[in-house]
């Protein structure tokens, strides 16, 4: 840091963090420039730096997968509208999330090292804010730096971020909520209005960013009550009545994002947790989640064998340890603050319940207990554990002044400082550890490998290269995606193809991503005798229902008719399920048809039981040899 001082100053004058000048006004001199380093900052230096690095390792060990692409791809040939920005993203009303991939569609398509740059960037930035509103809290300590680098090297933090379609929300609305807790607690200080509206406008945008981060409005009071107000218990209460234009201006904006998050959100599987099943989960987050990371694991991971992000699996070891170490620093903080420890406590364990329950409004339907030992979904406790550690543990002012002896044993104090940096040094090793199990499993992602044979492939084959346009492997995009095709993956990465083309036989991708001939598997033909020589007759204008052959599953489905017929035709084409419903083919119900071809129809998730087909035309004639609904599939052999 550089600072103008004088060289005449007085050799006892302080010089606190925030004073940048020390003047003698009676004997005026000229004013050097000299350099002092800030001890504290050096460290936070050291720590960002740190971090980036790590982070930028393990995360680029990965790629994109799942509802990366499927977002990725949703904005591609969009314009930036409220159309677009509005609409769900994985179930999530999150504009702010939506601006952030169309950006990264015009910037750079399926190029991960920016996208791992802009988290780590990011990141970089939270742990900067953490260490302000630490300092903020209690002003320099070994104890906060120490803690802000534990928080740093967190396995959650880095299984948060490793997946784009969640870290990207997540760090993002992490920066807004520091910056909001920032600002809040700066009004305390200053009693500026203007403060106030900063608070709930970030806030407000951290709910927009990823909704979770809404549960961070449930600190302030507690900080107000416990570190910002002064006095007795009915001053601190009448202190919240005298701000209430503060309080106005900081809930407003949260409660507009909020209502906004639930209209605009799509809330199917959405229901009420029950007594048990919110127990359950929130004795899980803590126990499974929150409770090891006092000691940094050494966590494991478990998942299936296409599942890329892992769920938690922490030994009963360090479940065992986890709470032990909370017990001792609660202990430790009572000691030291008394009834005001609890207060910092109550910040990751009020964080932690209403955010476990938030998540379980949304998906315990789906998946039940796995989203306490889902990582991303405790990312949000982290900083607020920081913040809650540190507050419990700092001495408050009045506990120094009454304990500290500046001529009493200093012994003691350099064995509780070497222990306590032991114990940090311990708990970072595990956490490393930690990480290092968990990229295990983010490394295996075939994401990369089976885009690169699919891209090489297609360039190959050259632009007017016809293409069944499937559903690529699930384990690399889920079919619950909205865009989880090949053509999906062909557009991100911009090589030119065609898909479904009925004037050439299409080709197929692999299991692997390589291109090859195709064969079509029938699960089901048209049912009934066929006319002579023609199969199926469709003749002048009407509506004609061909049933299948046998029921099938719901799943996506490729429609095939092989044809033939004297002109070509335009007809209508529906699929029907076993209770009537109607769905189109995804390219629409009307086809036109030339005189002889093989018509291949992608159909949506569907349980097709009839072929339904319209025709206005009296002057239609046309013979469908065969009706098939099935599927391609790669013939050995043949890739290309």
């Amino acid at each position: 840091m550089l600072l103008v001082r004088k060289l005449t100053a007085p050799k006892n004058a302080r010089d606190p963090g925030d004073r940048l000048t020390t003047v003698d006004r009676a004997t005026p001199t000229p004013t050097v420039l000299s350099v002092r380093f800030d001890r504290s900052q050096l460290a936070l230096g050291g720590i960002v730096v740190a971090q980036a690095i790590w982070l930028w390792i393990l995360i680029g060990r990965g790629w994109f997968l799942q509802a990366d692409f499927s977002n990725l791809a949703d904005g591609l040939s969009r314009p930036l509208t409220w159309t677009y920005l509005r609409e769900p993203l994985g179930g999530h009303f999150a504009p702010v999330l939506r601006l952030l991939y169309w950006l990264l569609d015009r910037i750079g398509l399926l190029d991960h090292s920016l996208t791992v740059a802009i988290r780590v960037v990011v990141q970089a930035a939270s742990t900067i804010l953490l260490y302000r509103v630490l300092r903020l809290l209690v002003g320099r300590t070994n104890l906060m730096l120490t803690v802000v680098g534990l928080y740093a090297f967190s396995p959650l933090l880095l299984a948060g971020l490793a997946w784009l379609a969640s870290g990207l929300g997540l760090v993002l609305g992490q920066v807004f909520a520091l910056l909001a807790i920032e600002t809040h607690l700066r009004y305390g200080r200053t009693r500026d209005l203007r403060f106030a509206v900063a608070t709930g406008v970030l806030l407000a945008l951290a709910t927009l960013s990823a909704d979770q981060w809404i549960v961070v409005a449930l600190t302030l009071p507690i900080l107000s009550a416990a570190y910002v107000y002064q006095g007795t218990t009915r001053e601190r209460l009448r202190s919240f009545v005298a701000h209430w234009r503060a309080w106005t201006l900081t809930l407003v904006p949260v409660g507009l994002a909020a209502v906004l998050a639930v209209l605009l959100s799509n809330t199917a599987g959405v229901g009420t947790v029950g007594i048990p099943a919110a127990y359950r989960l929130v004795r899980n987050e803590w126990l499974r989640s929150v409770g090891p990371s006092f000691v940094g694991g050494p966590w494991t991971w478990f998942g299936g064998s296409e599942t890329y992000l892992p769920f938690l699996a922490p030994p009963d070891e360090a479940l065992l340890l986890g709470q032990i170490v909370f017990v001792v620093l609660v202990v430790i903080g009572f000691q030291r603050n008394r009834w005001r420890s609890l207060a910092g406590w109550s910040l990751p364990i009020v964080t932690a319940i209403s955010s476990v329950l938030l998540v379980g409004v949304g998906r315990y339907q789906a998946s039940g207990l796995l989203i306490a030992i889902t990582p991303r979904y405790s990312f949000q406790v982290m900083a607020p554990l920081a913040v809650g550690v540190v507050l419990a543990l700092s001495r408050s002012p009045d506990a120094a002044t009454a304990t500290d002896d500046p001529n009493g044993p200093r012994q003691t104090e350099r064995a509780t400082r070497l222990l306590g940096l032991m114990t940090a040094l311990v708990v970072a090793a595990l956490s490393l550890m930690s990480a290092a199990r968990f990229v295990h499993f983010w490394g295996a992602n075939p994401a990369r490998d089976y885009v690169a044979a699919l891209t090489a492939s297609a360039r190959a084959a050259g632009p007017d290269v016809n293409i069944y346009d499937t559903p690529v492997p699930p384990g690399m995009i889920s079919i619950v995606e909205p865009r989880h095709h090949v053509s999906d993956i062909l557009h991100l990465a911009q090589v030119p193809a065609r898909f479904d083309d009925p004037r050439s036989e299409p080709l197929v991708a692999s299991s692997d991503g390589h291109l090859s001939r195709a064969g079509f598997l029938a699960a089901a033909t048209a049912a009934g005798p066929p006319a002579p020589n023609c199969g199926s007759l469709i003749r002048g204008a009407g509506v004609w229902t061909i049933n299948l052959s046998k029921p099938v599953s719901t799943q996506e489905w490729f429609l095939r008719i092989d044809l033939y017929q004297s002109a070509p035709s335009v007809i209508s084409i529906e699929v029907l399920n076993a209770e009537g419903d109607v769905a189109v083919p995804v390219g629409g119900a009307r086809v036109a048809l030339s005189k002889l071809e093989a018509v291949n129809l992608r159909l949506p998730f569907f349980a097709p039981s009839a072929v339904r087909i319209r025709s206005d035309g009296p002057a239609t004639n046309l013979c469908l040899v065969h009706i098939r609904v099935g599927g391609p599939f790669a013939v050995p052999g043949a890739v290309r």
